[in-house]
């Protein structure tokens, strides 16, 4: 059954590759650049930083988001840092994190709870439900665009544009061996999934690779983290979205 599902899921991925391939070429070769190509940041900066709407950051939405995080750092650690030694420490960090999950608490109730009672009933709860789906509706698509492109760009051999036969099924082939791989590496207690615990194990490897992968090109002097020139020149290539 799980090969099967595979192999029906990859054939969709297939199919949204080829989609999406065509619009990607349609956009180069009127001389622009792919929506998607080159993009370091993730979905969720993507949709609340694109104020074009044309699914990545340009450098003025970069410089927006760099300012945004930047002064919010800035009153956070204004507000926050109780002893005035310029960090937070863990208590200041749990009275801060407290401060704002009753913060959203109240941004939630203020936009969803219509009659002022101070509560979320049936058709609130209903009406929030709905907004957090069209969200994650607008995620998945972004990821599916970038997934497919991305993956075009791998298993396009002869570069025409499309996925054909032969490079779907090495695109199958490559996507049912990555996930034997992760799930031998990962799945430790055997059952042929990953459940909850496993996947989470699964990404906090992928962060401390990513994380090994950036101390190795950026630490210059070799000191375990990234010092402010070092991090300056990561937020360089970041800016540039050149980040591989």
């Amino acid at each position: 059954m799980n090969s099967i599902r595979s192999v029906i899921a990859a054939s969709i991925l297939a199919a949204t590759v080829s989609a999406w391939a065509a619009t990607d070429a349609a956009v180069a070769k009127a001389g622009g650049k792919s929506a998607l190509a080159g993009d370091a940041f993730s979905p969720a900066i993507i949709l609340k930083y694109d104020a074009n709407g044309d699914g990545k950051l340009d450098d003025a939405e970069k410089a927006a988001m760099r300012k945004a995080i930047q002064e919010r750092a800035a009153a956070r650690l204004k507000k926050y840092d109780a002893n005035h030694d310029g960090k937070l420490d863990a208590a200041e960090q749990s009275a801060a994190q407290k401060a704002e999950r009753e913060a959203r608490h109240a941004e939630t109730l203020a936009k969803y709870d219509a009659n002022h009672d101070g509560k979320l009933d049936p058709s609130e709860k209903a009406a929030q439900r709905k907004a957090a789906q069209a969200y994650s509706a607008r995620l998945r698509d972004l990821v599916m665009k970038r997934q497919a492109v991305r993956q075009l760009r791998l298993f396009d051999m002869n570069t025409d544009g499309k996925l054909d036969a032969a490079e779907t099924a090495a695109m199958q082939k490559t996507l049912r061996d990555r996930a034997a791989q992760r799930l031998k590496a990962y799945d430790a207690n055997h059952d042929g999934r990953l459940d909850a615990t496993e996947m989470a194990a699964q990404r906090a490897a992928t962060r401390e690779t990513r994380h090994q992968e950036i101390l190795k090109k950026y630490d210059a002097n070799h000191d375990g983290r990234l010092d402010a020139a070092e991090a300056a020149a990561y937020r360089e290539e970041l800016k540039s979205g050149k980040k591989n």
